[in-house]
């Protein structure tokens, strides 16, 4: 499951981890709405916080890049 910013264009960068901290708690209670795990356009990506130095992407069709 991907929580989705939505118009994170919009937003400051501490509004968007207030954000992005909100809806990855609804998402591990299981309390997140479809909304808010739809309509993604870009995917940031860090697996620094677990170790991890690699990753293989797949580039969804509504995405238009990764990070």
């Amino acid at each position: 499951m991907v929580p989705v910013v939505k118009d994170a264009d919009m937003l400051s960068l501490l509004d968007i981890s207030r954000e992005v901290k909100r809806l990855s708690d609804a998402a591990r209670n299981g309390t997140g709405s479809r909304d808010e795990l739809s309509g993604s356009t870009f995917t940031i990506t860090s697996l620094g916080a677990i170790g991890g130095d690699r990753k293989s992407t797949r580039l969804n069709s509504s995405h238009h890049a990764h990070l």
